[in-house]
C-alpha cells in the first residue's frame, strides 16, 4: 500500500510539472483603454501583431475599457489601439515566458478620418469594352485600307472574325447563320446564311459595332456575335 501511494504521488508531481511547463510556453497581454479624462472607452479596437503569431489578433474593449490576449507565444509585439474620433496609439514590447504584460493606453481626441472617391467618365453613344469594337465610318473607316464600306467588309477588321459560306462572317467560331445583324435597332440578318443585306448607299452608314463575346441576352438567342450598324440622321 505504501509503495502504491508513493508511486501515485510521484505521478501527480510529474503531471503537475508537465502542466506548469506547458503554461510557461506562452504569456498574455492585458490592458485598459481610457480617454484624456480617465473615462473608459468601450468598443475600442485593439490589434496585436508580432513575431510569435501569424497575421493579427484583434479584440474590442468591454464596458470597463479592458481587453486581454491570452495564450500569446513569446516574441516581439506591436499593439495598435484605435477608436472613432481618437488618435490611434501604438505600443511595442517583448513578451517573455509566462509573463503578463499590462498596458494602460490613453487615447487623445483626434480628427475623424474619412475617405472620398469620385469616379468620372466620358459618355459615349457606343461603349467600347474588351468584347466589342466600334468603327466610325467618317473617321476610323476612312483611315483603314478597306476596299468597300459595307457592314460586313468593315466588320471583318474586328478580332475573332472569319469568313463562312458565301464569305458570310463567322464570329468567335460560331456558324455564319448565328451572326445577328442589326440596322438602326432592327434585325436585318439573312434568315438562311446569316450576314448583312446589300446596301446600295454605303455612305448612309455612320457607325458599325461588332460584338464578339459577352453579348447580352437582349440581342436574342444565338451562339455567334452581333454586327450593329446605325445610319446617319
Amino acid at each position: 500500500m505504501r509503495k502504491a501511494g508513493v508511486v501515485l504521488m510521484v505521478l501527480l508531481l510529474c503531471m503537475t510539472g508537465m502542466v506548469l511547463a506547458q503554461t510557461r510556453t506562452t504569456g498574455r497581454v492585458i490592458g485598459k483603454v481610457v480617454d484624456e479624462a480617465g473615462a473608459a472607452i468601450e468598443g475600442a479596437l485593439v490589434t496585436l501583431e508580432g513575431t510569435g503569431i501569424p497575421g493579427q489578433r484583434q479584440a474590442n474593449t468591454n464596458a470597463a475599457g479592458e481587453f486581454i490576449f491570452d495564450l500569446v507565444p513569446v516574441g516581439d509585439y506591436l499593439v495598435t489601439v484605435s477608436a472613432p474620433s481618437k488618435s490611434p496609439v501604438q505600443v511595442t514590447f517583448t513578451l517573455q515566458l509566462g509573463q503578463t504584460v499590462p498596458l494602460d493606453v490613453v487615447l487623445k481626441a483626434g480628427p475623424e478620418i474619412t475617405e472620398e472617391i469620385t469616379v468620372t467618365s466620358v459618355p459615349a453613344k457606343m461603349a467600347t469594352t474588351a468584347q466589342e469594337v466600334n468603327f466610325s465610318v467618317d473617321t476610323t473607316v476612312e483611315e483603314l485600307p478597306i476596299q468597300n464600306r459595307t457592314i460586313e467588309a468593315v466588320a471583318f477588321n474586328a478580332p475573332n472574325m472569319a469568313p463562312g459560306p458565301n464569305t458570310t462572317p463567322r464570329i468567335s467560331g460560331a456558324p455564319a447563320f448565328d451572326t445577328v445583324v442589326l440596322l438602326d435597332g432592327a434585325e436585318v440578318s439573312d434568315p438562311f446564311f446569316g450576314g448583312a443585306p446589300v446596301l446600295y448607299i454605303e455612305d448612309a452608314i455612320k457607325d458599325i459595332q461588332v460584338l464578339t463575346s459577352g453579348v447580352s441576352a437582349r440581342y436574342g438567342r444565338f451562339a455567334g456575335g452581333v454586327m450593329n450598324a446605325i445610319t446617319k440622321s
